[in-house]
Parts: C-alpha cells; structure tokens; sequence
C-alpha cells in the first residue's frame, strides 16, 4: 500500500484519524481567565448600581413640628409625662401657694396674636413636670396688659387665676372637677349696670345683655370657668371669660381661651379639683 494512501486496497479501511486536529492545551485555560474577568466587571457594576439607588432614596428629614396638633392627639388618652421633668423649679412655682398641683399656662405666639399654646404642668413627688401642651386661640386682640382688661375688648386678660366649675351639654363628663349640665335657664350677665355682672344666672336675669350658656354651636359643649374678675366683681373690668371649644383655629374669640374640643376632652379629664388647679394668662413658664 502507497504511503499516501487513504483507504486500504484489500479491506477499505481508513488508514487515518478523520477530524479536526486535537487543539493544544493551552487553549482550554484562556477562556476561563476571562469568564473571571467579566464576573468581577459585572459584581463591580451591580456595587455601583445599589450605592446609586441607596443615596438616590434619602430624603432630607425635616425637624418634628414641637407642637402637636388635635389630628395627632388620641381624644381617648389623658395627659402623660413627658421628658420634661425636672428637679429646677420653675419660676411660676414662686408665685403659686404650695398647695397648687396643676397648672396651665397660656402664652400667645407674638405681641396682639390670638393665637398659642395651653403647656400642661403637674407637682408630683416634688418635681414639676410638663405634660403636653396643645394650640389654642385667645382674645381676637390678643392679651390685655395686667389690670388693663375692659368689657367688650376682645382681649384675653394676664394674671393668674383659679379655675372653677366645668360646664357642657351632656348630663356628665369624665372630670375630677365640679360639672353642670347647661340647660336652657343658664344665662351669664355681660351688663355692667347690673348688679349681676359677671355671674352665672339660673332664669332669666336682671339684666339688658347676657349670654345664653347653651349655644347652638359646640362652643360650650365642654367648658371650664376661669375664675377671672368673680372674687370681688369690678364691673366694666371684663366676664364670661372660659376655657372653651373653638369656632376654628382661625378665629380668635372674645377674651376666653378655646381650643380643639378633642385636647379640652383630654384637659378635663387631666383636671382634679383637689389639687387646685390654676390658670396662667400670658405669665411666663
């Protein structure tokens, strides 16, 4: 048989391997040097991808507001402490008698603003601590100055006062504190000629101008008499001044202070009688 021969001349029989050559050894490794190549390329992408979206997420965080308002505030809840205590007495401490409990203290947002905060404060074990304080309105011209509160000012007078009876629509409230039910007969005298000047009148009083207690509105559906002006009565010094709902955060009122009704819902079951709560109008904390 020829050396160039490729079939045997007897059986037919291929005298070669048929195929392409085996490839060198070399070039198995090559290609898996790359595979590891590109996989740290593609690790190192999806890095950056997640680092972009993280820092493309944040938001800047903006300051909480300091005062709450009636939508955060559960009407179901009563007043609890806050981190506010402190073993520093207060000012206002010196000017109250020992016995005195429970304060409120009313400041406006600004000289003549109708509009403040209502800071909650309580004695407990020796420490005055600060509960919570809501929004409120004052007098549409805001406060009067000391001893300066005229009838028919529109403006809230300063001082410290005690506060007296609860008043309302329903037969009773949840309260420590002494309640009536406003009926149709509850009138408060505004006629300073008469000698039923700022007082609670039960029947029609003696008297050219009054307030009808029961409203038709819900201004008077919870209330609490500040005791402004009743011990003794100066007629033509300013009545009927109240902690009472307002007609809206807007609006400033006639001299007594008002707020959301579900934070004077919260106030009247946080008052206890005997531990005479008082009121301070424009008087630092």
């Amino acid at each position: 048989m020829q050396d160039t021969a490729a079939f045997c001349p007897k059986c037919g029989k291929p005298t070669v391997a048929q195929g392409p050559p085996p490839l060198p050894a070399t070039s198995v490794s090559a290609p898996k040097s790359y595979l590891w190549l590109i996989i740290s390329l593609i690790a190192l992408i999806l890095m950056g991808v997640c680092a972009a979206f993280f820092f493309l997420k944040e938001k800047p965080v903006s300051p909480a507001n300091p005062f709450p308002t009636e939508q955060t505030v559960a009407p179901t809840l009563a007043p609890t402490p806050s981190a506010s205590t402190s073993a520093v007495i207060p000012a206002f401490a010196a000017r109250l008698s020992s016995t005195v409990k429970q304060v409120l203290i009313v400041q406006g947002n600004g000289s003549g603003a109708f509009t403040g905060q209502i800071a909650l404060w309580e004695q407990a074990e020796g420490r005055w601590q600060k509960l919570k304080y809501f929004p409120v309105v004052m007098g549409k011209n805001g406060f009067a100055d000391p001893g300066a509160k005229e009838e028919g000012d529109n403006r809230t007078p300063t001082g410290i006062f005690n506060l007296g009876t609860t008043f309302g629509y329903a037969g009773a409230i949840d309260t420590k504190m002494p309640y009536r039910r406003l009926t149709e007969n509850d009138f408060w005298v505004d006629d300073i000629a008469s000698a039923q000047y700022n007082r609670w009148v039960t029947g029609v009083p003696q008297a050219r101008s009054y307030e009808r207690l029961l409203r038709s509105d819900s201004m008077h559906k919870y209330g609490v008499v500040i005791q402004y002006n009743t011990n003794p009565v100066i007629a033509g010094k300013g009545s009927a001044i109240f902690l009472h709902v307002w007609r809206s955060p807007d609006i400033g009122t006639a001299g007594g202070v008002a707020m959301a009704e579900d934070n004077l819902v919260q106030i009247l079951r946080w008052l206890d009688s005997e531990k005479q709560p008082t009121i301070l109008l424009n008087v630092k904390e």
